[in-house]
């Protein structure tokens, strides 16, 4: 277990001359019927009729030297004209080339991506959970935010010279997720040599049903095919981690939160949890049950886990590891991990802990979906008596999730400092902990003040 944007593109209509401030513009390009640079302000009056002189006194007096004035005057007007020209220029040659725009809209002030809708805000309180709307009739009538494009910097694509190059192996580059379209369109523009060695740009865009569209630039790389690894696999030894001694963890952090404790599965082994307390380990949460590749299991080590923390006097909880894509796979499932209690209380909330973000696109699952998978969940353990909580990183509750104040949060994120803006019932400080009675590193928790 683990802790492991788009951007809008403005359209711009290069014109001859612009000027513009914050506000509703329009600007008409040059013609021989038209000023150039004629901008109409919010009152409808353009700038070159604000600058012409008004109509004089008709009556005009007999003047002396009317020849000598009148050369006086043109010489004075085509001097004017040249300065108004110079600076003309100026402004052309010196100006910002964002400036040049055609718009009857608001100039916008930024081009920063906007917020994921708030999608585990929307449901009701817990009574209310797994009533989320998923008809697509309604759906696309609200859905107004492009999709999202997670880890969209630097994606590189390696392929070895002369394998087939095809979009399956290009969607599998991506990571992307909608919020209400389960299945959103894409297209790769570009060319790729798969014959010769070299480093080849493609353009993905991904569009929803509504027709909300986002782009990113990828990478292709194909290597000689002589001796070629590709480098997502080649065999690198791993380093030693820096393992973190939990009286250390204990001493540095155990003053923030009302308990201490670790988070455990198969990995670990065979554990003496008698160590374990005698440590100053206050809690265990265990994985219980694991869906993987459409198939529930129990964690072979969670029966022994359970009996012997029990027995050691921890306090005991349960996490479940879903790949669920439906509802009515999770409330079967759900309903599964409840079984394997035969009726006990736990300590602590029932875990919901779904993390196959890479490459969730082929899941065929919505925000909106993945969402409800959790409500269903929930629905579906307080049902049997037991509340639940949601695991996951900062990113992922930030990015995915965005949880109201309603769900209760166990908090991945391996700082010093907490940077996550949301309530949460626990923290998972590091995945590096070393504890007596473990072998090997484990996951280390502090039970939050508010948790109690």
């Amino acid at each position: 277990m683990t802790g492991n944007k788009e951007w809008y593109n403005y359209p711009v209509a290069h014109t001859f001359r612009a000027e513009f401030s914050k506000g509703s513009v329009k600007v008409k390009k040059s013609s021989s019927k038209d000023n150039p640079g004629s901008v109409e302000d919010k009152d409808g009056k353009s700038s070159a009729d604000k600058s012409k002189p008004q109509a004089r006194d008709s009556k005009k007096k007999p003047a002396k030297g009317r020849g000598g004035i009148g050369i006086l005057v043109a010489t004075g007007i085509v001097a004017v004209a040249i300065v108004y020209a110079a600076v003309a220029a100026l402004i052309i040659y010196f100006r910002d080339p964002g400036d040049d725009v055609e718009a009857t809209t608001p100039v916008p002030e930024s081009s920063g991506a906007p917020e994921p809708t708030d999608l585990t805000a929307v449901t009701a309180e817990t009574s209310g959970r797994g009533t989320r709307n998923t008809d697509p009739a309604v759906l696309k009538g609200i859905d107004a935010n492009a999709p999202y494009i997670l880890d969209n910097k630097n994606i590189t694509l390696d392929i070895a010279k002369g394998q087939k190059m095809d979009d399956t192996a290009l969607d599998g580059a991506l990571s992307y997720i909608d919020d209400y379209d389960p299945n959103p369109a894409v297209t790769y523009t570009g060319e790729v040599n798969d014959a010769a060695s070299g480093t080849y740009p493609i353009k993905v865009t991904i569009t929803d049903w509504a027709g909300n569209s986002v782009s990113c630039d990828i990478k292709v790389k194909v290597w000689d095919s002589t001796g070629y690894t590709p480098p997502t696999t080649q065999s690198t030894k791993e380093p030693e981690p820096k393992y973190f001694k939990f009286e250390d963890f204990v001493a540095k952090y155990g003053s923030r939160g009302t308990a201490v404790g670790i988070d455990v599965s198969k990995w670990q082994g065979n554990i003496d949890f008698n160590k374990v307390k005698a440590a100053g380990c206050d809690f265990v949460i265990m994985r219980c049950g694991v869906y993987y590749e459409k198939e529930f299991k129990l964690d072979p080590t969670f029966e022994a886990n359970y009996a012997n923390a029990k027995a050691a006097g921890l306090k005991v909880g349960i996490y479940y590891a879903s790949s669920d894509a439906t509802v009515d796979e999770v409330r079967e499932n759900a309903n599964k991990l409840i079984d394997a209690l035969n009726g006990d209380k736990l300590d602590f909330p029932v875990v919901f802990d779904w993390e196959n973000f890479g490459h969730i696109q082929r899941y065929k699952v919505s925000l909106n979906d993945l969402c409800n998978l959790y409500d269903v969940f929930e629905q579906a353990c307080n049902e049997r008596g037991y509340e639940t909580m949601l695991y996951a990183s900062k990113y992922y509750l930030t990015e995915i999730w965005k949880p109201s104040d309603s769900v209760t949060v166990w908090l991945a994120q391996y700082n010093e400092k907490i940077t996550y803006k949301g309530s949460f019932y626990m923290w998972q400080v590091s995945d590096c902990g070393k504890i007596d009675g473990i072998d090997g590193p484990v996951d280390m928790d502090i039970l939050m003040p508010q948790g109690e």
